[in-house]
C-alpha cells in the first residue's frame, strides 16, 4: 500500500507517538543534535539542517551566502537523501503513513510533508502553508543552488 497520509509534528509531539511498522518517519534536527526515537517505526530517516531560507538572488548578492549555504543549511545532499527515502517508503507495501517532524513542526517538516503529499497524492493531516520555501524548492530540484 503506498503512502496515503502525511502527518506533520513538532519534536515534542513526535516523542509522544507510539510508532507503528506501517509508519515512516523523517526526523529533522539541527546539525549536531540527534534525538532518540522509540523503536517500532517501519522506516526512519534522520537529517540535520537549519531552518533557514535563501534563494538565487541572495546567493548572487552576497558571496558569503555561499559559505553559509554549506554551514548547516539544507543542501542538495539532504534533499537527495529525503527523496530517496520517500521513494523507498512509497514503494514499501508495509508503509501507509509518513510522519515528518522538526523542532516546531511548522517550517522544515511542513515543506517535506507538502512535497510528499503532492508527489504521491497523499492526504495531509493539517495546513502546511508556513513551509520552508528553500527546502521545498530543493526537493523539486536538489541541484538548483549548488555552485
Amino acid at each position: 500500500m503506498p503512502i496515503s497520509l502525511v502527518k506533520v509534528f513538532s519534536e515534542q509531539q513526535v516523542r509522544e507517538i507510539v510508532p507503528g511498522s506501517y509508519q515512516a518517519l523523517i526526523s529533522i534536527t539541527e546539525p549536531g543534535r540527534l534525538i532518540n526515537h522509540a523503536p517500532g517505526w517501519g522506516r526512519v530517516l534522520r537529517v540535520q539542517f537549519l531552518d533557514s531560507t535563501y534563494d538565487e538572488d541572495e546567493i548572487r548578492a552576497n558571496w558569503n551566502m555561499r559559505r553559509l549555504h554549506f554551514a548547516g543549511c539544507i543542501r542538495a545532499v539532504h534533499a537527495t537523501d529525503i527523496l530517496r527515502f520517500l521513494e523507498n517508503a512509497h514503494k514499501d507495501p508495509k508503509i501507509s503513513e509518513l510522519l515528518v517532524h522538526c523542532w516546531a513542526g511548522q517550517s522544515r517538516s511542513a515543506a517535506v510533508a507538502r512535497f510528499a503529499a503532492e508527489r504521491y497524492g497523499a492526504r495531509l493531516d493539517r495546513d502546511t502553508s508556513r513551509y520552508n520555501t528553500t527546502v521545498y524548492k530543493l526537493l523539486h530540484n536538489p541541484d538548483c543552488y549548488e555552485p
